[in-house]
């Protein structure tokens, strides 16, 4: 069992194109360590290091955050009857939270640099048109849904 789960994180890491990266220990007793480093610089160390997670802890990030986002699609569409505003909201959550699941997987540095592939303009404009469109609809539906207005009489 231990080579299938080998094998399966090796066919991910080349699937995603990722390499294996070495964990970095950035734990600290308090706000102030052995260099004098305050809070700022330990949180950025933290940053760094999630940055730099193994593909076991990126797979395991990535199926919390993929199933926390389907926990919410799926509870804001037993709502869509009862409460239409807060379907909306849940389900944009759903929404934002499957597409954050991915940075697990493949940075967002990555993910930007091919999706702005600019080999081909009229592909590339297409696609920032498209991805701005959607980021709009997004984040029209959370505030027609906070606001408990209804997302069609706003336009």
């Amino acid at each position: 069992s231990v080579l299938k789960v080998t094998l399966n994180m090796s066919f991910l890491k080349n699937m995603f194109g990722g390499e294996e990266e070495e964990e970095i220990d950035t734990t600290t007793d308090n706000d102030v360590d052995d260099n004098g480093e305050g809070f700022f610089t330990s949180s950025m160390k933290s940053a760094k290091s999630f940055m730099n997670l193994s593909w076991k802890y990126r797979i395991i990030g990535f199926v919390i955050c993929i199933i926390v986002a389907a926990i919410f699609t799926i509870v804001g569409c037993g709502l869509l009857n009862a409460s239409p505003p807060a379907f909306g909201v849940l389900f944009s959550l759903g929404t934002i939270g499957a597409l954050l699941s991915t940075f697990f997987l493949v940075s967002p540095i990555k993910q930007a640099k091919k999706f702005i592939d600019f080999s081909n303009k009229i592909v590339a404009i297409v696609r920032i048109s498209a991805a701005g469109a959607f980021v709009l609809a997004v984040i029209l539906v959370i505030v027609c849904g906070v606001l408990g207005q209804n997302v069609l009489a706003v336009l």
